[in-house]
């Protein structure tokens, strides 16, 4: 499996070859303010912010139909899917890119230890790591982790309603509002499936 890096500079220069068949001054204008008119940094979550910031950008401009000319380039979609894709694979965590799906299960351990601690360990400093861990799992999580971590709140909470109630509700309300921005992708993804077909006469 190739680095995050190796393939997020990939991508980068990919973007940037697309970029570079614009107009001269519009294709100027857009590296500079996607920072790519310069050297690509070697930080891995500099990187990972650079990608995550060139797939913003052209989220919102799609969403103000503001297509512009080089839409209508080959590959420029395809390319696009696999930058959310790439991006989807990876966070970044105290600075670092690290695999999404390996943050979720190293969370899933730690919490369920956290959980197992006795009942005078049950503090401020506690409930913060555990808010933390939910969150990783909520977002990152397999559907089968996501029952877990919540089957196992449940359990605890039935002993201990007063710590574990509001960590089980918080959990819950970030799987709510994960589970509602999946379905605005959704719906953005028949936007790309227009735009596949369109690049299909290239």
């Amino acid at each position: 499996m190739y680095k995050f890096s190796h393939v997020a500079v990939k991508l980068l220069r990919d973007y940037k070859t697309l970029i570079r068949k614009l107009p001269s001054q519009e294709s100027e204008d857009k590296l500079a303010s996607l920072q790519l008119d310069k050297r690509l940094p070697a930080k891995e979550s500099a990187l990972y912010e650079m990608l995550a910031n060139v797939i913003r950008v052209e989220d919102e401009e799609r969403r103000q139909a503001v297509r512009q000319s080089r839409t209508r380039y080959c590959g420029w979609t395809q390319l696009l899917k696999h930058m959310k894709k790439v991006i989807d694979l990876y966070t970044v965590e105290n600075k670092k890119v690290v695999n999404s799906t390996q943050l979720a299960s190293r969370s899933m351990i730690e919490a369920i230890q956290l959980m197992m601690l006795p009942s005078n360990k049950r503090n401020i400093a506690l409930a913060d790591k555990l808010k933390t861990c939910a969150e990783h799992v909520a977002k990152h999580g397999s559907e089968e982790q996501k029952q877990i971590f919540h089957d196992s709140l449940q359990t605890y909470a039935a002993h201990d309603d007063v710590f574990f109630r509001p960590l089980l509700e918080r959990f819950e309300d970030h799987r709510r509002s994960l589970r509602a921005q999946s379905n605005c992708s959704a719906n953005e993804e028949s936007i790309f499936e227009e735009e596949e077909e369109e690049e299909l006469a290239c």
